[in-house]
């Protein structure tokens, strides 16, 4: 799977350094207008800027594996020795580097104008948050998200073309299949808050907190006394739609692909 990984790599390598290096430009030239502009609005079209930046990575990404679909280049692909679980996951993994490059970016973006941040905003905030500890809980649910984005978005394409062979109606079905299919996770999700209302909760303020298990009917949310709350079963069932949308995409590849 590493040679995988590495042709996915190198295959849209130019494209993303491309987006990496138009972003870098264009916030520098943001940055430039500080003493000019008002601050807030140069922040706000920063992160406007990087906002693009990530929707950009995730387009490229999924249309990499559209083109490995409908393409000629699928023809390579799909007829090496490996199973449709590789493919998926080296072009996970490939989509999961992107974004970590992209977080790197965003990272070194802020950082980098260090000069015109009041820094001490930081260290007051952290006082009442553990910060480590909320960047850590939002490290894990970014992966746990994109994951799912990303499995749900392969799973949907690769129906889609099993189900239509022409492109543009392949494309449209996979639109209609992927709003359906969310749709219909959120409903059992909310479905099973109601049916197993057992909450795990995760102090992220500096305060003590007795109880990690209770019941409650959240799904996911801060409460006002900073516990981050998380329904038990939905992240059962969240890690079980995640493996099955995995396994599912592997398996049509595998045995309905017809290149």
């Amino acid at each position: 799977m590493g040679n995988l990984i590495k042709y996915e790599l190198k295959g849209n390598f130019k494209i993303f350094i491309g987006l990496f290096i138009i972003t870098c430009l264009v916030n520098l030239g943001l940055y430039s207008r500080v003493d000019v502009w008002p601050s807030a609005a140069v922040y706000s079209l920063v992160l406007v800027v990087i906002s693009i930046m990530c929707v950009m990575v995730l387009v490229f990404n999924i249309n990499s594996f559209s083109k490995e679909l409908y393409e000629d280049r699928g023809y390579l692909t799909f007829t090496l020795p490996v199973s449709g679980n590789k493919i998926i996951g080296s072009k996970t993994i490939a989509a999961l580097i992107w974004f970590t490059a992209a977080g790197i970016l965003t990272a070194l973006t802020i950082l980098f104008f260090k000069g015109k941040v009041d820094w001490s905003i930081i260290s007051e905030i952290n006082k009442h948050v553990n910060l480590p500890l909320v960047i850590t809980m939002s490290i894990i649910a970014v992966i746990v998200n994109a994951l799912q984005l990303l499995f749900t978005i392969y799973f949907v394409i690769t129906a889609s073309k099993v189900a239509v062979k022409k492109k543009k109606i392949g494309k449209f079905l996979g639109f209609v299949l992927f709003i359906a299919l969310n749709a219909g996770i959120g409903y059992v999700a909310h479905l099973i808050t109601k049916l197993i209302p057992y909450t795990f909760s995760v102090d992220l303020s500096r305060q003590t907190h007795n109880a990690l298990v209770y019941t409650s009917d959240a799904f996911l949310r801060i409460s006002q006394n900073g516990l981050f709350e998380m329904n038990i079963a939905v992240i059962i069932y969240t890690i079980l739609i995640t493996i099955g949308l995995f396994i599912g995409t592997g398996y049509l590849i595998d045995n309905k692909i017809d290149m």
